[in-house]
């Protein structure tokens, strides 16, 4: 059963959010004390021994009217259950409901619930759900005392979440007792015997010359189950458990032939192995994970965050991954829809800002404290463009190309930046100059006094060293990269957009008008003479003056469409090859930037 939705109302700093958890990896960025610890703790609540024990007095919200009630928080999970787990569930629940024909009913279910409090439509705390219908635990499990036992194999279904805590870099080493009676079982010592294939560790012997023997065999299928397999990062590095005193410790050998007890490297590293033994440890886990990890880069110097981000990057292939994080370097930009800004709000407690990525990044920026210049630093090349909504547009075609084959390149080695406008690019090239390293500019192709500027500052300088493009090189009719991408992507995005917009009340549709955009038909600038007059035509904006909204240009956000093209061409579901030949601008453009910037896989 897959976690796929919080409800959270009066839970510490959180008075109401809904958190849908459809990423495979999810980013959460704040200041300090804006929530971020307390949305994911929730996470640890899930299983009914904790979810039953909450008391108003510790996790109430105490300026809610719930704290001076006495009621506890309100959080509901949502499960999406599947054909497979619905069988499952209904064999394993049978010896408590002699009614086969009620227990059967949950094959209708498609979701499995569990809230903290009754509610006005349901008088129950743990239910399968559809569209339709409803069926509440005591018409499934008629006798009370049978409940503990049926939670149990129902939280066997649910979502594991997988939690590294700080102490949790210190339990590599444990004394023979502790080990032979396995009273720590959750420390990474004991999971590193169990990969190497101890099963019981009551039957080690602990007469030392005995337990040296036994502990030479152990090494030998560590390091063949758990350092080839998963320490891909220095083949050079052998693991070995030894045994001193009376105590048992992790040791480690590289390639200097200096061998250290583990303790001795940084926390940075424990933290980092630690994540490989956990991650090892349930590789073959059948049921839906989600790794939980508070402040990860934390201790690791920035090149080792970038590390750790790629790592993230392939651990998100076979689970799903929630960080949070106060570094840029462990934020990937080219997916902008995976970061979610957390903030303190007077009035609302904490909440989402969900368009970290808007007016530059600088909702994600004032999260992490940065000024634009800290972002000249990410990579030694980079691709300067005009706005934020280039940024997804080109991180979201290289991320799709990638991934069907029509290039191999490694996105770590270069950086988008956002100039905040054509005006702007200029004196963020002579900023980018003056660092020595290689750059590209990509512009639109409706300002040739800007061009002529950054043209003639690129013959001045050392070939390669600036490379300049307009949008019209790709395309010859195209003025903004929009005008690159397939017509119909482009028109099913602007309408989910603006969807998002009507449910929000940001547009309000005039009587008798469509509220969705049919056709794009333009073979010159799409947004500025088929978007933009659309939604003129169709639309009021309730936060602006007739007389303001008549003389808007740009009358809904470019960020807003690049965000659902993203989702759209990026979801597991697309279909590449249908849309393919239309790519064939876009697809030219991003060559482009390989060949130019001399990106290599």
């Amino acid at each position: 059963m897959k976690l796929i939705k919080l409800e959270i109302e009066d839970y510490k700093s959180i008075k109401n959010i809904e958190w849908t958890l459809n990423q495979n990896i999810t980013c959460l960025v704040g200041q300090n004390e804006s929530g971020k610890s307390n949305l994911i703790d929730i996470l640890d609540l899930l299983v009914p021994t904790k979810f039953d024990t909450l008391t108003y007095d510790t996790f109430t919200n105490r300026s809610s009217e719930r704290f001076l009630n006495a009621q506890i928080p309100y959080i509901k999970a949502i499960f999406e259950v599947s054909n497979k787990t619905r069988k499952l569930l209904i064999d394993k629940l049978a010896p408590y409901n002699q009614q086969k024909n009620q227990l059967a009913r949950i094959k209708d279910a498609t979701h499995f619930v569990m809230q903290t409090e009754v509610t006005a439509n349901n008088n129950y705390n743990y239910y399968f759900e559809n569209e339709t219908d409803v069926f509440e635990f005591p018409y499934l499990i008629p006798n009370v005392s049978h409940y503990p036992a049926a939670l149990k194999i129902i939280n066997e279904f649910q979502t594991k979440i997988v939690r590294l805590d700080g102490d949790y870099v210190d339990q590599f080493e444990l004394t023979v007792q502790q080990v032979t009676s396995n009273s720590m079982p959750n420390s990474g010592l004991i999971k590193l015997m169990k990969l190497a294939g101890v099963k019981d560790f009551a039957k080690i012997n602990p007469e030392p010359r005995i337990l040296s023997k036994y502990l030479s065999q152990l090494n030998k299928r560590l390091d063949s189950n758990f350092t080839k397999k998963y320490y891909s990062q220095d083949r050079s590095v052998q693991l070995k458990i030894v045994h001193n005193s009376g105590k048992l410790f992790l040791e480690i050998e590289d390639d200097t032939k200096a061998e250290y007890a583990i303790h001795e490297r940084s926390d940075g590293f424990k933290y980092f192995f630690g994540l490989l033994i956990e991650a090892a440890s349930i590789s073959n886990s059948k049921s839906d994970v989600i790794f939980v990890l508070d402040e990860p880069g934390s201790k690791l110097h920035p090149s080792g965050q970038k590390d750790l981000l790629k790592y993230l990057e392939e651990l998100s292939e076979n689970f799903r991954v929630i960080y949070t994080t106060h570094s840029p370097f462990l934020i990937n930009r080219l997916f902008p829809n995976r970061v979610r800004i957390l903030e303190r709000h007077s009035g609302k407690g904490t909440i989402f800002k969900n368009k970290g990525f808007s007016k530059n990044w600088h909702p994600m920026r004032s999260a992490l404290g940065l000024s634009i210049s800290d972002s000249f630093y990410y990579s030694e090349k980079a691709l300067i463009v005009e706005g934020p909504e280039d940024i997804i547009f080109l991180g979201s075609l290289i991320n799709m190309f990638n991934v069907n084959k029509e290039i191999d390149i490694n996105t770590d080695i270069f950086s988008f930046i956002d100039s905040g406008g054509e005006g702007n690019l200029p004196s963020m090239v002579q900023i980018m100059i003056e660092e020595n390293r290689p750059i590209m500019v990509l512009m639109d192709s409706d300002s040739q006094k800007t061009y002529n500027k950054i043209e003639k500052k690129s013959k001045s300088l050392k070939s390669g060293l600036l490379v300049l493009n307009q949008v019209s090189d790709f395309k010859e009719s195209a003025i903004s990269i929009e005008d690159l991408l397939p017509k119909e992507l482009l028109r099913s995005s602007v309408n989910g957009y603006i969807k998002e917009l009507i449910e929000d009340e940001s547009l309000n549709l005039i009587k008798d008008k469509s509220a969705e955009l049919t056709n794009i038909d333009m073979d010159n600038s799409i947004y500025k003479d088929s978007i933009a007059p659309f939604i003129k035509d169709n639309f009021t904006n309730p936060s602006k003056m007739e007389e303001e909204w008549s003389k808007e240009k740009v009358p809904i956000s470019k960020v807003g469409i690049a965000r659902k093209f993203d989702q759209t061409i990026n979801h597991s579901s697309f279909d590449y090859e249908r849309y393919k030949g239309e790519f064939k601008f876009s697809l030219k453009l991003v060559k482009t930037v390989i060949l130019k910037l001399k990106l290599k896989g």
